[in-house]
């Protein structure tokens, strides 16, 4: 227990102690908000934070790996911003020089195999392990700068074929 004089502005209820500045516990427990009987918050011991009506999730005691947040139900945010941890990570590295392109008819043949673009995770590899969106958005965009590329390619196809049969109709 709360082993100092509880300052006059402190309330201890159990092993919580909350005041005007301070809100926690004064052990290693879960800290734990309820509304109406029913766990709104919890911050774990391991710091792990959840938040919602927890006790119908069946999630009220873990979130997964080292993820530090858990909310029952979806987030609604107007904004979201993910940092890089380094320029490595997204994907400018498919306009460098010696970035090797799958031809479209390779491309064709991995599509019809596997069902899905080559480095993109399956469905079902995603119904399994979830979406790293910062991951997810950087693989994204090396799809948008590879279709970039093909398209600039299939451009300087056409104008060559163009060139072609403007000789041949001379």
């Amino acid at each position: 227990m709360y082993s100092q004089p509880v300052p006059t502005d402190w309330s201890l209820n159990g092993n919580s102690v909350s005041s005007s500045s301070f809100i926690g516990t004064i052990n290693d427990k879960d800290l734990v908000f309820k509304r109406k009987n029913v766990t709104a918050f919890r911050v774990k011991e391991d710091n792990k934070v959840l938040i919602g009506n927890l006790s119908t999730t069946g999630s009220i005691n873990a979130t997964p790996g080292d993820y530090k947040l858990y909310v029952a139900d979806g987030i609604l945010t107007e904004k979201l911003k993910i940092a890089l941890s380094s320029s490595d990570d997204w994907a400018d590295y498919v306009f460098e020089n010696n970035y090797r392109l799958r031809s479209l008819s390779e491309l064709e043949k991995y599509i019809k195999k596997n069902k899905h673009l080559p480095g993109v995770p399956s469905a079902k590899k995603l119904e399994k392990e979830g979406i790293d969106v910062g991951k997810m958005q950087a693989k994204q965009m090396e799809k948008i700068e590879e279709l970039t590329l093909y398209v600039i390619s299939l451009k300087k196809e056409i104008e060559v074929l163009k060139s072609k049969l403007d000789n041949d109709e001379k």
